[in-house]
C-alpha cells in the first residue's frame, strides 16, 4: 500500500496547501457576494429598479379623447383650409400635431392637440409682412 504522502512518481513534489492569503482572499470575496446579494435584494424589494417616476393621472376637467358616435366609431376631426391648399408635412410631439399646408393663399401650419382632437392654433405664413433680423 502506499502512504498518503508518497506520490506514484517518488520525485515529483507534492502540491503545497493554499497560502495564507489566498484563504484570505476566498473569505473577502466570499463575503462581498452575501453583501453584494443582500443589497440586491433590498434594491427590487425598494423599487430601485423602476425607471422614472409614474405620471401623473389625467385632469378628469380636461377634455380627454373623441367622442365615439353611437355605433362606437371616432368621429374624424375637420379642419378647414383654403381652397387648393395641400398638405406637406406634418410634425408628432408629444400630444400635438402639426399640419404643414401649402396653397395659392401661402403657407400655413395648423396645431392639433390629439388629446381633445381639436384645433388648438392656425398659423397663417404671409410673406413681406413681418421683420428680418
Amino acid at each position: 500500500m502506499s502512504n498518503a504522502g508518497d506520490t506514484p512518481n517518488g520525485e515529483a513534489s507534492q502540491a503545497q496547501p493554499a497560502g495564507r492569503g489566498v484563504k484570505i482572499l476566498v473569505w473577502v470575496m466570499g463575503a462581498g457576494i452575501l453583501v453584494m446579494t443582500a443589497l440586491l435584494i433590498l434594491g427590487l424589494s425598494l423599487g430601485w429598479h423602476k425607471k422614472g417616476k409614474a405620471e401623473p393621472a389625467p385632469d378628469p376637467t380636461e377634455t380627454s379623447a373623441a367622442v365615439p358616435d353611437s355605433k362606437g366609431a371616432v368621429v374624424p376631426l375637420e379642419v378647414a383650409t383654403a381652397a387648393g391648399a395641400r398638405l406637406v408635412g406634418t410634425s408628432l410631439g408629444g400630444k400635438w400635431v402639426a399640419l404643414q399646408l401649402t396653397g395659392p393663399a401661402g403657407d400655413e401650419v395648423i396645431l392639433v392637440d390629439v388629446a381633445s382632437s381639436r384645433v388648438a392654433a392656425h398659423i397663417v405664413l404671409k410673406p413681406g409682412s413681418g421683420s428680418t433680423p
